[in-house]
């Protein structure tokens, strides 16, 4: 379901729908590649309200996914959980709520989201924000923009921030009386509570990695990097350097789930993301695709995707 309208100024967008790739209000500022973990229950919600320069999106995503993303080319972005988002982790960090999160412009940043994840997303146009930086603070942008990560916000920046994206909330409702001149002031203010975050907040360091740490972050890159059904359970132990059981454990702690689930739902994502992009002059059948992921057995591949993706 999609409710949206373009305004002289603003484009507003409301979606709701189960399937992700419908969300395209999420790609405002960021290329997304998610793999879903969680079978879909209820519909996800994504809204944007996009100015010139500036973007706000606010989404609560019901599945729960392994994100890997980053800043789309001529967008600088950022991220701020709502206080009512599950534990959701980028890395092995957890993300507190009053914390800033930079996103990368080309590597990949990994998070966790889970089901009921409710967060915002700033964007701001590269050329709109570094001309604001030096007309502010005679400054280049990457001066006091910090490596990806996590900024912990102090309390009145935190709350200033929070107000600001509430006046952008409720900008659809006064649409009609913006005046450019308006509009223009609520890009600025946005972009400078970011900023003052970003000049005045404390990074937040990575804790020393701990044994499951490592080991998860062995056994993901293996995986990750290797043909699904190219290696064994012991195979995967012998790469993370620890036990079967406290793999598992790891695995449950970040996702909630094992890494044999894991496992199938990174087959059963590269299925899908060949079956949404594949057209009729490859002529590729189903049976190829799953084939190619290790599924042998068709009866229990699609079974195995309905429950997951909730559709044949």
């Amino acid at each position: 379901r999609v409710v949206g309208f373009t305004h002289k100024m603003l484009k507003i967008v409301r979606q709701s729908a189960k399937e992700f790739e419908l969300l395209t209000a999420m790609q405002a500022g960021w290329d997304f590649n998610p793999m879903q973990l969680s079978r879909y229950e209820e519909p996800s919600q994504a809204n944007l309200i996009q100015a010139d320069e500036v973007g706000f999106t606010e989404f609560r995503l019901n599945v729960t996914y392994d994100q890997r993303l980053h800043a789309r080319l001529g967008y600088y972005t950022f991220g701020i959980l709502q206080p009512d988002c599950p534990t959701t982790w980028l890395g092995n960090q957890t993300i507190p709520s009053n914390a800033l999160i930079v996103f990368p412009r080309e590597e990949d940043m990994v998070a966790i989201s889970h089901k009921g994840f409710h967060a915002n997303g700033l964007h701001f146009r590269a050329s709109y924000l570094e001309s604001l930086v030096q007309d502010l603070y005679g400054m280049q942008l990457d001066n006091v923009l910090p490596p990806p990560g996590l900024i912990e916000l102090p309390p009145h920046l935190h709350q200033s921030l929070r107000e600001t994206m509430q006046s952008w909330r409720e900008m659809e409702s006064y649409r009609h009386l913006l005046s450019p001149a308006t509009l223009q002031d609520q890009q600025e203010e946005l972009a400078i509570w970011v900023l003052k975050g970003l000049l005045s907040g404390s990074r937040i360091e990575s804790a020393p990695h701990r044994k499951g740490d490592i080991s998860l972050d062995l056994a993901l890159d293996y995986i990750h990097n290797q043909p699904v059904d190219s290696f064994t359970a012991a195979d995967l132990c012998r790469q993370a350097d620890c036990s079967q059981r406290w793999l598992e454990q790891c695995f449950k702690k970040r996702f909630g789930i094992t890494p044999k689930k894991y496992i199938k739902c990174l087959r059963l994502a590269r299925v899908r993301k060949e079956l949404l992009k594949a057209n009729m002059e490859e002529r590729r059948t189903v049976i190829e695709l799953a084939s190619e992921q290790g599924f042998w057995h068709m009866g229990q591949f699609a079974a195995d995707y309905r429950k997951l993706y909730g559709e044949l």
